[in-house]
């Protein structure tokens, strides 16, 4: 199957299909990504790989990573705000992989 094939949805069902009955689903999910396009083509990867026909309800969601010095404080780990600190945002894309019966 060409990853061109495969419909993604935001909503419960594709809508161009909405009268097809679903005969077997499955939460997936692709965290860790550097972009919402990588999150989003490692779904379709799994969908194809797996013989699934496509995903609805897929969901994204962007996490800032901050990472650097820290220091500890009674109250808990802190990043040491005169040390060096960098952020980077991850994107992790979920859904709910669907086969049609027919």
């Amino acid at each position: 199957m060409s990853t061109a094939n495969v419909a993604t949805s935001t909503t419960d069902v594709i809508p161009a299909y909405a009268h097809r009955t679903v005969s077997r689903s499955m939460l997936i999910w692709a965290a860790g990504h550097d972009s919402m396009a990588a999150a989003h083509a490692a779904l379709v990867k799994w969908v194809v790989d797996n013989g699934f026909d496509g995903v609805v309800g897929v969901r994204c969601e962007i996490t800032a990573n901050v990472h650097g010095t820290t220091r500890t404080h009674n109250l808990g780990t802190f990043a040491d705000v005169q040390g060096q600190t960098a952020s980077k945002f991850l994107y992790t894309m979920y859904g709910t992989a669907i086969s049609y019966a027919d």
